[in-house]
């Protein structure tokens, strides 16, 4: 992963600054070439074209060997030799020290009403067992996916998707592509750019001649060209309401939205309309909230899946509800201006309209810009750190990257189709001022950043940080 200079927010000072004299306090000395975190206290390190692992005292674990060294969350660190075969390092059970081992092929457990089953692999191809290890699809596939209950989609080369059972019997023909579930009944699926409706026996119920087709409960949303149209299994019209998108809403209720004018009709699993006037945002249902707007008092609040309000409408604009339970909501401040600010699913406001803008980030941390000050929150919004000066932008694994303007002087051709003169001008970019961890602890600084380093990582109380061109690690807060 790179580090790329995206969008980023400018700020003044309101706290304190670093000083470009500091240099990164290691704790295991810059002499590597490149680093991966520290991963289940382990960390991998490049040394020449080889990498290796280390331990948290910097003291070999597995000397440079291998070619190339990956990790993911939640799983062992994966190598390659030579040969591009792929391991796994792991302490074997009982032992103490780390081991080379084979990686293990996918084996998936999917529980269906005829038993548990598995996805397997063999030599890149995907197959079913059940739990005695009997093979009921063979390894010709590849890639098989659960659909839920007792159905699979498993694809086969150069022919598309076909529906497979729990016993691995092939139920329909090949398709394009098959829905990611079954619902109420019935499965989508695209074959020659057109969308159609299997039944869970494999039977085609509408043939595949629709431009856009969606499963709204007993009913579809569909359309030969233009607007959705809600409709019968049979495509028959259940009436003349014409709309551009469906949103989900709980396994009873879907919205039909009308996109320019932001109204939708809410409707319930058997097409039965329940509130015909619900004005949206570009929104979502989260934790049973939606944002919606009365449009008699020119406020938004949240309604439920009947359309019933569940936060008053009093706002000026509410946003989707994050997983953190937590809300944008937009007001104005005593001088007339508008703010952003915070409420949770009760309603209450937990951080008062005073922000110019608010973003979450995946991991749960918040970068909040009050006035010309910039600061980061963690999910329960205290603070990570002080309010800053300087352009400045959170870049995930907890590490942020403050920025300064760079002034250079061009010059102009003019331009005799537009009528614009030549001369010269001041061009301004951001460049790389310091990477530093959410403690503070400085990573990397400016004149040490290239423009294809890898992004540094904060993970296990070790940051991946940089001095005279080396890779070492700085030992940080968690």
């Amino acid at each position: 992963m790179k580090c790329k200079v995206g969008h980023f927010i400018c700020i003044h000072m309101f706290g304190f600054l670093f000083s470009n004299c500091r240099s990164p306090q290691f704790h295991i000395a810059a002499q590597y070439d490149e680093v991966k975190p520290f991963h289940q206290g382990i960390a991998a390190v490049r040394m020449g074209s080889a990498w290796g692992f280390i331990d948290t005292s910097g003291t070999w674990v597995l000397t440079p060997r291998f070619a190339q060294a990956e990790w993911t969350e939640g799983k062992p660190y994966q190598v390659e030799d030579a040969s591009s075969q792929v391991f796994e390092i792991r302490k074997l059970p009982g032992g103490n020290t780390w081991s080379v081992v084979p990686r293990p092929p996918e084996n998936r457990p999917i529980e269906t009403p005829s038993g548990t089953r598995y996805i397997f692999e063999d030599n890149e191809k995907f197959g079913l067992k059940d739990a005695q290890g009997h093979v009921l699809a063979p390894p010709i596939y590849t890639s098989i996916r659960h659909l839920g209950v007792h159905l699979l989609a498993a694809r086969f080369p150069e022919k598309g998707e076909c529906l497979l059972n729990a016993d691995g019997k092939m139920l329909s023909g090949y398709f394009q592509e098959i829905g990611e579930t079954a619902q109420y009944g019935r499965i989508r699926f695209r074959h020659n750019d057109r969308y159609g409706l299997l039944a869970l026996d494999g039977q085609v119920m509408v043939q595949p001649t629709l431009w856009r087709l969606e499963i709204a409960g007993h009913h579809i949303a569909c359309s030969g060209g233009g607007k959705l149209q809600l409709c019968t299994d049979r495509l028959e019209k259940l009436s003349d309401l014409e709309f551009d998108e469906v949103l989900y809403l709980d396994a009873q209720h879907w919205l039909a939205k009308t996109t320019d004018l932001g109204q939708a009709t809410l409707f319930e699993v058997s097409g039965r309309v329940v509130k015909p006037d619900v004005h949206l945002s570009d929104g979502k249902m989260v934790l049973g909230r939606f944002p919606a707007g009365d449009t008699r008092r020119n406020k938004w609040g949240y309604i439920n899946s009947v359309g019933e309000e569940v936060i008053p409408f009093v706002f000026e604009y509410t946003e989707t509800f994050w997983p953190g339970g937590k809300a944008v909501f937009f007001d104005r401040d005593p001088e007339g201006r508008i703010r952003k600010g915070l409420l949770d699913t009760t309603g209450k406001i937990v951080l008062p309209a005073a922000f110019e803008d608010i973003f979450r980030h995946p991991d749960g941390v918040y970068t909040m810009v009050q006035g010309e000050t910039f600061q980061l929150l963690n999910e329960t919004l205290q603070p990570l750190t002080k309010q800053m000066k300087k352009p400045a932008e959170y870049i995930g694994h907890g590490v942020y990257a403050q920025y300064s303007a760079k002034t250079s002087l061009g010059f102009r051709k003019s331009n005799w189709y537009t009528g614009e003169k030549g001369g010269f001008y001041r061009s301004r970019e951001a460049v790389v001022r310091a990477v530093y961890a959410l403690d503070g602890s400085l990573l990397v600084e400016g004149k040490e950043w290239a423009a294809d380093d890898p992004v540094p990582v904060v993970k296990e109380g070790f940051g991946s940080a940089k001095k005279n061109g080396k890779w070492g690690f700085v030992r940080c807060k968690k």
